[in-house]
């Protein structure tokens, strides 16, 4: 029986950039295998889409990618939420008259226009997000969008995009880079858990989660119990139960032990 599910953003909260910490520690891991073998189940939850997903040394029980709007549960997919066409066709088109450095995030795959794009390669390296995983966007199926990344020189330059696509679209800023991921407006990581949720017939009352960023802001509001990073967004603060400690020092294994599932 599943004592409840504990929801892991990954870039921020698993992992820390910044600070060249790329992988989970390895006391964050054996904190989630605990977890697991405590009857919780442990659930990336992140904005990344599948492709470039890295191997963690972390035996996730069920997957909520690309913001929310792709769930996977032992293989299969149990929701899945696509960016009509039409607006991604207008988006294309926008981002190149500006000069801005993109990719598409699909189930199971990711394209782009030119990694070596300057300002995108300076995007994936950040993240850690290799060449392999991206494909040439002429080989993208139009009606498989479910996110998009996108890298930029200055705020301002996505000032026109937002005020266009306001209502249609939401673009969740990256704290410590020029980049964002762009998703339907509606569908977020607060969705696709609800989604997984319901499959498993788990009460949202069980349902915990640990993050960092703007985009987990709707996941906060969703599950009974929240968990910032110590480094966090500000508007985290609205919504989470308690702060933790950072990446660094081991913040989701100090969280597990204050919530007392570990």
């Amino acid at each position: 029986m599943i004592k409840g599910i504990v929801f892991f953003d990954y870039d921020g909260t698993l992992t820390d950039e910044n600070k060249g910490i790329y992988r989970p520690s390895q006391i964050t891991k054996n904190a989630i295998k605990t977890l697991q073998e405590n009857g919780y189940m442990a659930v990336l939850a992140t904005g990344r889409g599948k492709s470039y997903l890295p191997e963690t040394g972390i035996n996730f029980d069920a997957y909520v990618m690309n913001n929310g709007a792709y769930v996977e549960y032992e293989g299969k997919e149990i929701f899945g939420y696509y960016i009509d066409e039409k607006i991604v066709d207008e988006l294309i088109e926008d981002m190149d008259k500006l000069n801005l450095a993109y990719g598409f995030d699909a189930k199971e795959s990711s394209y782009t226009k030119d990694y070596d794009i300057p300002l995108f390669k300076g995007m994936a390296e950040n993240f850690d997000l290799p060449r392999s995983a991206f494909a040439p966007l002429d080989e993208m199926n139009k009606k498989q969008v479910c996110k998009l990344i996108m890298a930029y020189n200055d705020p301002k330059e996505i000032e026109e995009l937002e005020e266009k696509y306001k209502g249609i679209l939401v673009f969740d800023k990256h704290r410590k880079f020029y980049s964002c991921d762009i998703s339907r407006f509606g569908v977020h990581k607060g969705i696709g858990i609800k989604k997984l949720a319901e499959e498993l017939n788990v009460d949202m009352e069980n349902t915990y989660a640990f993050g960092d960023g703007t985009n987990d802001y709707d996941m906060m509001k969703t599950v009974a119990h929240g968990v910032a990073l110590k480094d966090h967004a500000g508007i985290l603060d609205e919504v989470v139960e308690f702060v933790t400690e950072t990446v660094e020092n081991n913040g989701v294994a100090e969280g597990l032990k204050t919530l007392k599932l570990i």
